[in-house]
C-alpha cells in the first residue's frame, strides 16, 4: 500500500498525510520557557525519508545579545518518495536566549518544514519549534520577527503544520 508522510510535531502540530496518518503529539510543553529539545523528522513516504528536524540554539550572554542576521532552527523539507506518495516536513527545533538585553532588526526563526508531496496525494507540513527569551533590563527586537509557523501542507490547507511557541519574559 502506498502511503505519504506526515509532518513531524514539537512545539505545534504536524500536518496529516493523504492517509489521514496523523502526526504525533506535541513533547516539551514543561520546557516551554527553557527549551533545549531538538525537533522531530517527518514521516517517510514511499521511497522517500522524512523532513529533519531543527536543532537546539541557546545562546547566553552576560550583557546584550544583538541580532542583526537570522539565527534559525527550521525543519526542513523531506526528500525522495515514489510519484505522488511523498515524505513530510520536520518540526522546528527550540531556540533559547537569556541576556541582559535583545536589541537588533534581524529574525528568531523555528518554522516547520514544508510538506514534500504534490497536489494529488498529499504530505504533512511540520509543526512549529519553541522559540524562548529571557531578559533582565531591555528587550526592543521587533516581535514581528518571530516565527514558530508550521509548514505549507501539501495540496490542503487541512495538511499544514501548526505553530509552535513563542515566549518572551523579564
Amino acid at each position: 500500500t502506498s502511503t505519504s508522510g506526515s509532518g513531524a510535531s514539537y512545539g505545534g502540530v504536524g500536518g496529516k498525510s493523504y492517509n489521514n496518518n496523523l502526526a504525533p503529539a506535541v513533547y516539551g510543553e514543561d520546557q516551554a520557557n527553557f527549551p533545549y529539545l531538538l525537533g522531530s523528522g517527518g514521516g517517510n513516504g514511499d521511497g522517500g525519508v522524512g523532513g529533519k528536524g531543527g536543532g537546539a540554539v541557546t545562546i547566553k550572554a552576560a550583557g546584550t545579545i544583538t541580532n542583526n542576521g537570522e539565527i534559525s532552527s527550521n525543519g526542513a523539507v523531506g526528500t525522495g518518495g515514489f510519484s505522488s506518495w511523498r515524505p513530510g516536513g520536520g518540526s522546528g527545533g527550540s531556540i533559547f536566549l537569556v541576556a541582559d538585553d535583545l536589541a537588533g532588526s534581524g529574525n528568531i526563526w523555528a518554522k516547520g518544514g514544508d510538506a514534500a508531496g504534490d497536489a494529488n496525494f498529499g504530505s504533512g507540513g511540520g509543526g512549529g519549534g519553541r522559540i524562548s527569551v529571557a531578559y533582565i533590563k531591555t528587550q526592543t527586537f521587533p516581535l514581528a520577527n518571530f516565527s514558530t509557523i508550521g509548514g505549507v501542507g501539501s495540496s490542503s490547507p487541512t495538511r499544514d503544520g501548526l505553530e509552535g511557541t513563542v515566549s518572551i519574559a523579564k
